[in-house]
């Protein structure tokens, strides 16, 4: 059975540097591959964290735009030519605004998801509801502040508007803004927790290494005690070796 005891003191010397220098390129190793998961779950972080932002923005100057684009539609001045373009660009800004949506949804927490669903049937109530309203401007003949039909119709798109913000589009509004809110929010989470687990990494990091400092200095205390013990041993191995020589 190996007993330790029984060693030379060069092995014991050998095998307790050893362990401490094993013990040593473990608690290394570990820092090292525990830093690098938490700067790698960082900036995995921080490029969801721009995604989401990137996307929010968007759907917030998309939907702004939509919403100055109604009110340019009611204006008295426009011609057909100008009541075509806004329509066109109304029509492009929100689809850009279900395309920035549905590109937020999959890289999204669960609670910006959530809102998301809730805010795209709005939107295209939005779209249904705007439509509605520059069609009737369309629908009034002549595009002229001289025309009773298109004055009439100015009106009643105007009306129109107007019940859409009472009802629903300044609460759509204020759904969109705060997804911006929302994605700070878990930025914070995340951020939070990448410092607890950077933290843990280094408490265990400690305990490791006041470990191996520990090992070393009982090595460092326990050495001279060993070879005090072996030169008596030699000593008395050479008057052995004296009164050998004499006899």
């Amino acid at each position: 059975m190996f007993r330790f005891k029984n060693l030379k003191v060069r092995n014991k010397l050998l095998m307790s540097f050893t362990i401490v220098i094993l013990f040593s390129a473990a608690a290394g190793m570990y820092i090292i591959l525990g830093m690098n998961a938490v700067n790698k779950s960082y900036e995995q972080a921080m490029e969801l964290t721009r995604q989401r932002v990137s996307y929010i923005f968007a759907a917030e100057d998309h939907f702004s735009r939509a919403r100055m684009i109604m009110r340019d539609i009611s204006q008295p001045e426009n011609t057909k030519e100008d009541l075509s373009r806004l329509s066109a660009e109304l029509d492009f800004r929100l689809d850009e605004l279900t395309k920035s949506l549905n590109s937020l949804y999959p890289v999204a927490a669960p609670a910006v998801q959530e809102k998301v669903a809730s805010i795209l049937p709005q939107v295209e109530k939005y779209r249904a509801d705007s439509g509605e309203a520059i069609g009737v401007l369309m629908s009034a003949g002549e595009v002229s502040q001289q025309n009773a039909a298109y004055l009439e119709a100015l009106t009643t798109s105007g009306k129109m508007a107007q019940d859409m913000a009472a009802s629903y589009t300044d609460d759509l509004s204020v759904a969109i803004d705060s997804l911006s809110g929302m994605a700070v929010s878990t930025m914070r989470n995340l951020a939070s927790e990448n410092n607890s687990e950077a933290q843990r990494v280094m408490y265990i990091s400690l305990v490791l290494f006041a470990f191996i400092a520990s090992c070393s200095c009982a090595i460092a205390f326990w050495m001279p005690n060993l070879i005090k013990r072996r030169e008596p041993a030699k000593n008395q191995t050479g008057a052995f070796s004296e009164v050998a020589q004499k006899t």
